[in-house]
């Protein structure tokens, strides 16, 4: 620690340090960061190769403890990486359980998929796979994807009492709650026609009975005008479809501004942007 602008003593930790401390994430990401250097010093000597460029480094995305690795599928590449892991886990402490890690090839014979999951001791897996809460897969999402969201989107019913709330209360859970619920997964994916059906079918039961599920004749105006503003008539609450949009256009907005990343200088140089 700088006292005055001059460096202290040294500190030893001898007991670690608690579940919450301020301090414990700055050490995490000084030494999960090593393992970002490792790699991007390997793809500089070409020992790990971007699978759609050789110019580019091997993409590595790190989130906390989470970490997903992109490279070429070779059998000595994946060799390498699982030398750099190693070293990574002796000197760090943070030792990598490769029995719970998983292997997905895309486009590799099975019988070479199979030898390269041997090699680096990993089961083979294949998409959808789950990613920070949302299904990473390289077709269009499905509704069946998308399930554990639902089911995550019920569980708010199951401590709610409705019934007990007057329309103006139901009506603030509705907009302030389960109109934001559904937002981390509209900020990467276009959700499907089907999701916000049934999602919508939920928010409407619940704005207009309480409960999970209402008829037509339960609902006092049409889903479409409760969406409109107020000032015009409506109620205010967000329309899902028009709100997903809109946080997808964010994309346009990276992709438009200079950037040096990895994926913006493969797409200008693969499609003249």
């Amino acid at each position: 620690m700088l006292l005055n602008g001059k460096p202290g003593a040294w500190i030893q930790c001898r007991r670690g340090l608690r579940q919450g401390d301020p301090l414990s994430p700055y050490l995490f990401l000084l030494v999960a960061d090593t393992l970002q250097q490792l790699i991007l010093q390997a793809s500089r000597w070409g020992e790990l190769r971007h699978p759609l460029s050789s110019d580019l480094p091997c993409p590595t995305l790190q989130y906390a403890d989470d970490t997903l690795i992109i490279l070429h599928g070779e059998l000595a590449q994946l060799l390498r990486l699982k030398e750099i892991l190693s070293a990574f886990s002796e000197f760090s402490g943070l030792h990598i359980n490769f029995e719970k890690s998983t292997f997905i090839p895309m486009n590799i014979d099975p019988s070479v998929a199979a030898a390269m999951a041997t090699a680096l001791g990993c089961p083979i897996s294949s998409f959808p796979q789950p990613y920070l809460g949302l299904p990473l897969t390289t077709t269009k999402v499905k509704l069946a994807d998308l399930q554990p969201l639902l089911d995550r989107f019920d569980k708010y019913f199951a401590g709610w009492r409705g019934s007990l709330l007057n329309q103006s209360g139901r009506e603030v859970l509705v907009r302030s709650v389960l109109s934001s619920f559904p937002i981390y997964a509209m900020c990467s994916l276009l959700l499907p026609k089907g999701v916000i059906e049934i999602i919508d079918a939920k928010r409407r039961a619940f704005l207009w009975t309480g409960k999970t599920s209402c008829s037509g004749s339960d609902c006092k105006a049409p889903w479409e005008l409760v969406c409109i503003p107020k000032e015009k008539g409506g109620l205010g609450i967000t329309d899902l479809h028009t709100h997903n949009k809109c946080l997808l256009q964010k994309f346009l907005t990276k992709l438009l501004a200079p950037s040096d990343a990895p994926w913006h200088s493969w797409f200008s140089s693969k499609y003249s942007w």
